[in-house]
């Protein structure tokens, strides 16, 4: 690669990581990748009710602030996208593992199942096939 195409990739690269979360971001830019996620715990502790098919207005009153509060909103609402699963390849190495993605699936599979818990089993069949806490 030229000096021009490896400017070019950096400005597409920066692009593309100003989209992504501020826990996605802290990754990049040196954090380790295990050091930025949030655990949710007590999750039940602040969240008193099971989402079913009567009480949506009122569970929603208390999770937003909750995942708000936690900076984890983000990968709810969409706006914290997957990052690429892999690292382009360089002239002397191959596709590797993007730890940015592989912290993101982490804290993403930790958002699902605290979501998952505070779903009664009335509409719990209702997300049997969402694979990312923006599916739920």
């Amino acid at each position: 690669m030229d000096n021009q195409e490896l400017q070019q990739a950096a400005g597409a690269a920066s692009t593309l990581q100003s989209s992504f979360s501020p826990v996605a971001q802290s990754v990049m830019y040196g954090a380790s990748p295990t050091a930025s996620i949030i655990s949710l715990p007590n999750t039940h502790q602040l969240v008193s009710l099971k989402l079913s098919n009567h009480n949506f207005m009122y569970w929603r009153m208390q999770m937003k602030p909750f995942l708000l509060g936690q900076d984890v909103y983000s990968f709810v609402d969409g706006t914290s996208p997957c990052p690429p699963p892999h690292l382009a390849a360089t002239e002397t190495s191959t596709f590797s593992i993007n730890p940015v993605y592989l912290s993101w699936k982490q804290q993403d599979h930790l958002i699902m199942s605290a979501l998952l818990s505070f779903l009664s089993v009335e509409v719990l069949h209702l997300v049997v096939d969402c694979n990312t806490s923006h599916a739920i």
